[in-house]
């Protein structure tokens, strides 16, 4: 039996998943449709867990630099 409280953040999941999706994980245009301030939203969706990242999109990968050759570039290393 699911209660009042459960269901109500079921909703919001339910809705705030569905207007991201609308605009393609674009949250300040979903903030503008549902009237709210942007970091507002961003505090509604931490509060019920939904993440402003689009799940199917190809995360980007960090790139791999060899710590003498990061040591050279920041100054701190000379061969």
């Amino acid at each position: 039996m699911t209660t009042i409280k459960q269901h109500r953040i079921d909703s919001d999941r339910a809705y705030l998943t569905a207007l991201l999706q609308r605009h393609g994980y674009n949250v300040s245009a979903a903030a503008r449709e549902a009237g709210v301030m942007r970091t507002s939203l961003y505090n509604l969706m931490k509060l019920r867990g939904v993440s402003p990242l689009n799940p199917r999109a190809p995360r980007p990968r960090r790139a791999y630099i060899p710590s003498t050759q990061m040591a050279r570039f920041m100054g701190a290393y000379s061969p």
